[in-house]
């Protein structure tokens, strides 16, 4: 996956049968970044950065001591 996520290279042969004999063509072809497995291999990678799903604990812990002053 991650090798995916970044993109890579690799190497392709091809024969080829004629009448004149077999020839081999060798190409080298790009595979471009993936941005799908850029997504997953960070989620898997790292659970608690890069889930969908964030838990936030909102509880109050301590109130704050509020005072209130009248003016008369």
């Amino acid at each position: 996956m991650y090798k995916r996520a970044l993109g890579y290279s690799y190497t392709e042969v091809k024969k080829t049968e004629t009448a004149d004999g077999t020839f081999k063509t060798i190409t080298t072809k790009e595979v471009v970044p993936d941005v799908t497995a850029q997504i997953f291999w960070l989620k898997n990678r790292k659970v608690k950065e890069w889930r969908d799903k964030q838990d936030i604990d909102l509880a109050v812990k301590e109130m704050p001591q509020i005072t209130i002053k009248r003016s008369e």
